[in-house]
């Protein structure tokens, strides 16, 4: 079973989003689109999880299958982690920047 196109769209559309905010993150950090970005990626992690257990497990063809399910749920699981560090790291001023 295949997701439809628009769903497939939709998670490409997520993936640039997510990608230009980091971006952005990482020439000026902003506290509050840390936050966002991070729930964000906290919620990809967790509907990873739901359809890892719900559709790629039950049809796994063979051991290879459940490593890259393992490494579908570690990274998004690894990026929230590191994102809400860095979030809890700069604080709550908005106004902090990196130095370089």
């Amino acid at each position: 079973m295949v997701p439809s196109p628009a769903w497939q769209w939709g998670w490409v559309g997520f993936d640039v989003v997510l990608a230009v905010s980091l971006l952005t993150l990482s020439y000026r950090w902003r506290a509050t689109l840390a936050d966002v970005v991070a729930t964000a990626v906290t919620c990809d992690a967790l509907v990873t999880v739901v359809q890892a257990i719900a559709f790629d497990v039950p049809r796994r063809r063979g051991p290879l299958d459940l490593v890259v399910v393992a490494v579908a749920i570690s990274a998004p699981t690894i990026a929230a982690t590191l994102l809400w560090n860095a979030r809890v790291h700069h604080g709550t001023d908005d106004s902090n920047s990196r130095s370089g």
